[in-house]
């Protein structure tokens, strides 16, 4: 939905998918077209928290989901985005803090595979330690990027390398079809030569 003003305004009625994904990623609460490349800085390698929480400068899509895949290199997580503008600024605000949140995503990507920090469970494992020693687990803890770090496939819905249904003779509901299996497996190669 888009106001008046030509702003984005989050439909209640859409998936979460966005919302559990900020929950453990905050630099999408934070918004590639308004906020500055050391606001994503902060957050994502200090494990600053985002001054506000809002996600209104997302669409959300019913056809969003939220998924573990299985793979011969173990489970992998993937988020299929049904709005090609959010997928745009999911994929610039994971990178934001390495290439700015003003670098552009070429049309034909529909797939991203990231490596991202997960401050939330960093604040959750120091928890179980008092505050004395924090410092010191805190640098122990991350000394081993697993257990900070998330392999996440980010997918979107849309033809595949943007090429038209009518190309292939095939009409755009079976071709959109194809090309969420054709993404969803190449991107999950990719993990698995990673991986492996």
């Amino acid at each position: 939905m888009v106001s008046a003003s030509g702003k984005a305004i989050r439909d209640p009625e859409m998936s979460d998918v966005i919302g559990k994904l900020a929950a453990d990623y905050p630099q999408l609460y934070l918004d590639p077209d308004a906020d500055t490349w050391e606001s994503y800085r902060r957050v994502v390698l200090q494990g600053e928290e985002p001054d506000t929480k809002s996600l209104a400068h997302y669409r959300g899509s019913l056809f969003d989901r939220l998924e573990t895949i299985d793979s011969p290199a173990g489970p992998v997580k993937a988020v299929t985005l049904g709005d090609r503008r959010d997928f745009e600024i999911v994929l610039r605000g994971m990178m934001a803090a390495k290439n700015g949140p003003l670098a552009p995503i070429p049309k034909s990507q529909g797939a991203a595979m990231l490596t991202v920090f997960n401050w939330p469970r960093i604040r959750a494992h120091l928890e179980a330690f008092p505050e004395d020693e924090r410092a010191a687990e805190f640098r122990r803890f991350t000394g081993d990027k697993a257990n900070y770090t998330d392999m996440l496939v980010i997918l979107s819905r849309g033809p595949y390398s943007n090429v038209g249904a009518a190309a292939l003779g095939l009409s755009e509901e079976e071709w959109l079809g194809r090309s969420d299996i054709i993404r969803r497996f190449h991107e999950i190669t990719h993990v698995v030569c990673r991986r492996m």
